[in-house]
């Protein structure tokens, strides 16, 4: 719903496919922008208003010249709590819930995350309440099971230095 209500999706790099858009149920803003270096794939599931034939990167130099508006006025923490009231009541996932919400109660504050490309990876990507940046890695992409430990190997590795928890 909060994504519906945007004035305009930019999308940048994806194809926006099943995985991206809950099965293509994600409610998307009537206008659409796409930045893609390849304006097939950024329109094969969704006509875009208009598609920027450009590297990623180009949204870096988009943001420079974009005006500021004002922020978001809502509540978000309220919307976070008002979907899980909704799904902690629904048969079909208030066992993930229960897993999402206990997994965050078990990790300190400072951990960093790896998933993988498992139910209990999809749940923690699309709703683990991550408290910094790049506390939550999580692979893109088909045929990526099995990134979740050595990645999370290499980066306490690199973390052992200051203690961190991975």
């Amino acid at each position: 719903a909060l994504i519906k209500q945007a004035d305009l999706a930019i999308v940048i790099g994806s194809d926006l496919d099943a995985m991206t858009t809950m099965a293509w149920r994600l409610p998307l803003p009537g206008r659409r922008i796409a930045i893609n270096v390849d304006a097939a794939d950024a329109n094969k599931n969704y006509p875009m208003d208009a598609t920027l034939e450009r590297s990623a990167r180009f949204a870096g130099s988009l943001a420079q010249v974009a005006p500021e508006r004002e922020p978001w006025a809502g509540d978000l923490g309220a919307l976070v709590a008002a979907l899980r009231d909704e799904m902690r009541t629904t048969p079909e996932t208030r066992e993930s819930i229960e897993f999402l919400e206990n997994t965050e109660a078990a990790l300190p504050t400072d951990a960093v995350v790896f998933a993988d490309m498992c139910i209990p990876g999809y749940w923690l990507a699309g709703h683990l309440g991550v408290r910094r940046p790049r506390a939550l890695h999580y692979p893109m992409g088909w045929g990526t099971l099995g990134y979740a430990f050595p990645a999370a190997i290499g980066a306490a590795a690199a973390r052992q230095r200051d203690g961190r928890p991975v």
